[in-house]
């Protein structure tokens, strides 16, 4: 049977940058990264995809959104963003399944993993082939994985279920033999505390 090939249009992005940061002891959206903030930063490798970009805000939303308000991404503001990412993981997929149509996949990415770059987002999604009930996840050398990760549309309705601080890791664990892991190696490491962020920082190029 031929590969049915992923179109950039039929998947979506969801960055998640919800969160408080209460590890990092501040905003770590609002970060300096190389010559920007950490969701700029983000979004600027997100965007060369050609994927459709949507993106959760929640804690400091009122200083990260006149940021990031000129780029072609979808903003939304999770109201219940304190009671944990699944909170924000669902309330973005509802939204992304409101205001887009045919999409085949959702890739699920975090404002905090900023040595990832564009090509490991693009090798995910030539590696996602649509309605195959696919889970497409991320792992590191050190045997790490979560996202980013890419779900079929088959998942979205678990996906939209979720809260607490798991995000999809419920729904992971339910179709383990659903994933393909693909290896990002020593680069996917979150930036959630001062030691993590600077350590990045000496790596970053």
């Amino acid at each position: 049977m031929k590969k049915q090939e992923p179109s950039m249009s039929n998947i979506a992005i969801l960055l998640l940058a919800a969160g408080a940061s209460r590890r990092m002891g501040q905003a770590k959206q609002l970060m300096a990264w190389q010559d920007t903030s950490l969701v700029e930063h983000q979004i600027k490798t997100l965007l060369p995809t050609g994927a459709s970009i949507h993106i959760v805000l929640g804690a400091y939303a009122e200083k990260i959104r006149p940021l990031i308000s000129d780029f072609s991404v979808t903003i939304y503001e999770n109201p219940h963003w304190e009671k944990g990412m699944g909170t924000s993981l669902a309330f973005g997929v509802q939204h992304i399944l409101k205001n887009t149509t045919n999409t085949a996949g959702i890739l699920i990415a975090l404002v905090d993993q900023p040595l990832l770059k564009t090509s490991h987002f693009k090798t995910l999604i030539d590696t996602f082939t649509p309605n195959q009930r696919q889970i497409i996840c991320s792992t590191s050398d050190k045997g790490w994985s979560g996202p980013p990760i890419i779900f079929d549309r088959c998942y979205f309705e678990e996906l939209m279920k979720q809260e607490g601080d798991h995000g999809a890791k419920n729904v992971t664990k339910k179709h383990k033999k659903a994933i393909t892991f693909l290896t990002l190696g020593s680069v996917l490491e979150d930036v959630d505390t001062p030691q993590a962020f600077a350590k990045a920082i000496t790596r970053q190029f």
